[in-house]
């Protein structure tokens, strides 16, 4: 028989994962506390199913009535706080941040905001802190769970009662097997969907269905449930941003769970009493709406106020506990009590009528584009710096993109100039789209973002169908070029990830290294790229080409990266500064030259050196470090770049408008 009476330490267990996510956002020394999820989902399938098998014993289940309560527990809260967030949404977020918060709530009313995250970002990424719904994909894996786990369980325990738990072992095992597969293969994938966390969740049902069964004496009780505690606390303290997750690296805090429950069964334990303390408690009972209520505050205040240091963090805590008590006591306890929702027939029309009323109207604002008439002319001026990518300049089924002067494209002419290059090209394109235009040049842009602008190269992280689709399409662009007899070729390109790796800022969200680094040489993967490697690499290719490309004629303008600097969103922080100039303290200057040259130094070493009458090497960098302190700035009356690496389109066009200037100009005397 099931255990189902009233077991303290579990709130005091909840109290102990919502705590560690909580403090994990807060940035206030638990660089693992994001297994506090894996945690939840434990206790979450141990109590269902404890639910579940309780009812099927006493003959009493029924499939709506458990889904009318998981209505009741889950989407009042929910519900409210999505309207909290869009609303605040419509006050503070740009439009193109309100379109991706109406698509996620979208997402989030479908129950499938796991598989919108997983296809749109991922959980580690910095910009992730800008997404206010993102914590929303552990309620779509749960409700998915609640939609065919009780179903599985009803037609196994119908047809091989006696096997329940053999069964549901097995599933547990093949989850865990796909989760450790995928971790290491598609790990986003691995991290959102439900098929790769099922077995957290069967870890606690395969406790329910243990019953009595696993019964411990006092002394292995005391063992385990501290132990289990220390599991999860040890994963906590010791797992971090790099850690691959969930994989095999989630059985220590979903072990942990699973043990600490296990242990407390059948003794008060030590362990128990002290989560069974009314602090850990109160936390507990809390805890869902804390879950909730926390990450949108912490997401609006990283959007006003930049950054949010340690005290910030602690008063915002404070205050997601006290709205959190406040959600606990008028909106999860009257509707999960059915004070509010007596039948199920209510319960179902509520949760249809409140998803779908949050669902059209986070459809209209996606197709309104987060409703931009909100802001003044001049405010949107600095919100499209935001936004705006230059994808209308993509290569799109290997054709490109228009530049210039297209009133001067005739039949079957030549082109002045192609711009080739990943998605800095992309950002100079505005700009050189306009000068071109203005001196009566035709260009062409073949541009797609990641992309190398050399033949001979790719990455090494890439598998062999990326690499030899590449290595093709690289090939017949420059055959291309040569056979039109194209006059100049530009490269834009982001040359330091290439030679240098991932930037530390991407690093400390936890991106490798050296997943950028390109190579020549077939046998060289991930383990023993470097980066003198990859410059080297990138040099002989580079030569190689360059080589053919002069030698039928085409003058090669090679631009250097621009700096990058020590924000990730600077757009997104200068539009909140400038709104919001009590609340955001944002820093003007940004990286030192000293520090520029030396993020380019592998870059530097396979560029230069190559100028020749034909090669021209072009540095962007004094442009930027044009000031007494030798310091980049960022931003004057708006902002010059839109995250840590690219530009804005006005930061080209106020830094780098003379280069491009002098560029077309040059080309069009060469064409005269």
């Amino acid at each position: 028989m099931p255990t189902t009476s009233y077991r303290p330490e579990i709130d005091g267990l909840r109290a102990v994962a919502v705590m560690g996510v909580v403090l994990y956002h807060a940035g206030l020394g638990f660089p693992g506390g994001y297994v506090g999820v894996d945690v939840f989902f434990v206790i979450s399938g141990f109590l269902i199913t404890n639910i579940i098998l309780k009812n099927l014993q006493k003959g009493t289940f029924s499939l709506m009535d458990f889904w009318a309560r998981r209505i009741r527990r889950i989407i009042p809260a929910v519900s409210v706080l999505v309207l909290f967030v869009l609303a605040a949404g419509l006050f503070l977020l740009d439009p193109k941040s309100m379109e991706d918060l109406a698509r996620s709530s979208m997402a989030q009313a479908l129950m499938v905001a796991n598989i919108h995250y997983w296809q749109d970002t991922g959980y580690f990424t910095d910009s992730a802190e800008y997404m206010p719904l993102l914590h929303t994909w552990t309620l779509a894996v749960e409700e998915q769970f609640y939609l065919f786990f009780p179903v599985a369980v009803v037609l196994v325990h119908r047809l091989f009662k006696d096997r329940l738990f053999i069964i549901f072992s097995a599933a547990a095992i093949a989850s865990l097997a796909l989760s450790m597969y995928f971790t290491t293969v598609h790990p986003s994938a691995s991290f959102f969907l439900l098929p790769t966390r099922a077995w957290e969740l069967l870890a606690g049902s395969l406790l329910a269905m243990m019953g009595n069964k696993g019964k411990l004496n006092r002394s292995v009780a005391e063992v385990m449930s501290l132990t289990g505690l220390l599991m999860i606390s040890a994963s906590m303290f010791l797992y971090d941003l790099a850690t691959p997750f969930p994989g095999y690296q989630a059985m220590l805090p979903v072990g942990g769970a699973a043990v600490f429950i296990w242990g407390c069964q059948n003794h008060s334990t030590f362990a128990g009493r002290l989560l069974s303390l009314k602090p850990f408690v109160f936390l507990g009972l809390i805890s869902y709406s804390l879950y909730l209520w926390h990450w949108p505050i912490f997401s609006f205040a990283r959007f006003l106020l930049a950054e949010v240091d340690g005290f910030t963090a602690v008063l915002l805590i404070v205050i997601s506990i006290m709205i959190s008590y406040i959600s606990w006591r008028f909106v999860e306890n009257p509707f999960r009590k059915g004070d509010l929702l007596t039948t199920k027939f209510s319960a179902y029309r509520f949760g249809f009528v409140a998803l779908a009323t949050l669902f059209v109207s986070s459809l209209i604002i996606w197709k309104l584009d987060g409703i931009p008439n909100r802001f003044r002319p001049k405010t949107m001026v600095i919100v499209e710096d935001i936004s705006w990518n230059g994808n209308e300049y993509s290569a799109s089924s290997n054709k490109p993109a228009s530049l210039g002067d297209q009133n001067q494209f005739g039949e079957n002419k030549i082109p002045d100039f192609v711009l080739w290059g990943d998605s800095h090209a992309k950002v100079f394109s505005r700009t050189i789209d306009r000068l071109a235009g203005e001196y009566g040049l035709v260009g062409e842009a073949q541009l797609a973002n990641g992309k190398i602008p050399v033949t001979g190269l790719w990455r090494a992280s890439w598998s062999r169908v990326e690499k030899d689709n590449y290595l093709e399409e690289s090939e017949k662009f420059v055959k291309s070029i040569i056979h039109r007899e194209v006059p100049n070729l530009i490269l834009v390109c982001r040359w330091a990830v290439n030679c240098d790796g991932r930037n530390q800022l991407e690093v400390d969200q936890g991106k490798l290294l050296e997943d950028s680094l390109v190579i020549d040489t077939d046998g060289v993967g991930m383990s023993s790229i470097s980066q003198e490697l990859a410059a080297k690499s990138l040099r002989i290719q580079l030569e190689r080409m360059l080589d053919r490309l002069t030698q039928a004629g085409v003058r090669v303008w090679i631009i250097k990266q621009v700096p990058e600097t020590n924000r990730s969103d600077t757009a997104r922080q200068f539009y909140f500064a400038s709104r919001f100039p009590r609340l955001a303290n944002f820093d003007q200057f940004s990286i030192s030259l000293e520090e520029h040259e030396q993020r380019q130094m592998y870059a530097d070493r396979a560029l230069d050196g190559l100028e020749s009458t034909k090669v021209a090497i072009i540095d962007p960098s004094p442009a930027f470090f044009d000031n007494e302190k030798a310091v980049l700035k960022i931003y004057s009356d708006r902002s010059y770049y839109r995250d840590d690496d690219h530009l804005t389109s006005y930061g080209v066009e106020q830094i780098l408008g003379p280069v491009i200037d002098q560029i077309m100009s040059e080309i069009k005397l060469d064409r005269e």
